[in-house]
């Protein structure tokens, strides 16, 4: 196993949580809010699924990801970020949500069943990439 290549996707991993998290808490004005907290802990049980599940079995792919895109074309630069200025945002809103109120709440049970569904979503990932007779 490549440790530079680990120790650079386990960095990334932890810059991206940190990150979520300020992006979280600091709108929402305090760290107390468990459903951010289960949030970031759906995440880094998909980022540590994904890396356990690609560099065990697919290094050269772990590789690729975290290289510079070579060739991409601006439109594909564009879009990806789009996207995550686009979830940038959407943890940014549910801080201020939190902060003010303005979606009045939902009860714990909704809440929990949703990260429950996120976490069983995010758990078929690694195992569909895993089981994937076409990557292989």
């Amino acid at each position: 196993m490549n440790k530079k290549l680990l120790a650079r996707y386990l960095l990334s991993s932890i810059l991206s949580l940190v990150g979520g998290g300020v992006f979280l808490f600091w709108p929402a004005g305090r760290i107390a809010w468990w459903p951010a907290w289960g949030v970031l802990g759906v995440n880094a049980f998909m980022m540590a699924a994904m890396g356990f599940v690609i560099f065990r079995l697919y290094p050269d792919l772990a590789a690729e990801r975290l290289s510079p895109p070579k060739g991409a074309k601006v439109w594909d630069l564009a879009i990806n970020s789009g996207i995550r200025s686009i979830q940038l945002a959407r943890y940014i809103v549910a801080g201020l949500d939190q902060r003010n109120g303005w979606t009045g709440g939902f009860p714990a049970g909704v809440q929990i069943a949703a990260l429950a569904i996120s976490f069983l979503g995010y758990s078929i990932i690694p195992w569909a990439v895993a089981n994937n007779p076409m990557v292989r």
